[in-house]
């Protein structure tokens, strides 16, 4: 059986799961939305467009940009094709005295390659920021608590058991 079928939407696609809450819309200025293959082996082609979403990670929260899209292409599967940016700004407290960081997180790709690359204002390296991220502290933050008493360094050992962070580690 031969499918060709054609989607058209009057309403936002939307998504929502424990990562991610977006609405979605079909961007088929170019090419329309469809459905293709057959009975046994089917793909999608055209292009979603983010209208708006929120993706979750750990206790971080990120607004994804407008502009990002997701892309079908292969007519023998469904294999997308994504480009999304997402911001968070990282606070510890209510205090604006404390420091604070904008986190952009851009994902690129396709399901064989996905890409991450993150940037922060201010500037942090790549390793800070995913520290930041999982455990809510940069390298030089967890030194100083390490150095610090021997509480302190139960206290790091124990949020980090919590935050599941020392499974991610050491697997």
């Amino acid at each position: 059986v031969a499918i060709d079928l054609r989607v058209v939407a009057d309403a936002p696609l939307v998504v929502q799961n424990n990562l991610l809450d977006a609405e979605l819309s079909i961007d088929d200025a170019e090419h329309p939305f469809r459905v293709v293959g057959t009975d046994q082996r089917f793909g999608i082609l055209g292009r979603l467009g983010i209208d708006r979403g929120v993706a979750r990670f750990r206790s971080a929260t990120f607004d994804v940009q407008r502009g990002s899209f997701i892309r079908f292409t292969d007519e023998a599967r469904i294999d997308p094709e994504f480009d999304v940016r997402a911001t968070t700004t990282i606070r510890r407290s209510g205090d604006f005295s404390v420091p604070q960081w904008r986190i952009t997180l851009h994902a690129f790709g396709n399901s064989d390659s996905l890409r991450l690359e993150t940037q922060s204002d201010p500037d942090l390296s790549q390793e800070d920021i995913a520290l930041l991220l999982t455990i809510g502290m940069t390298r030089a933050e967890a030194q100083q608590l390490q150095t610090g008493s021997l509480g302190q360094t139960a206290a790091l050992e124990a949020l980090a058991t919590v935050t599941g962070v020392d499974r991610e580690v050491r697997n």
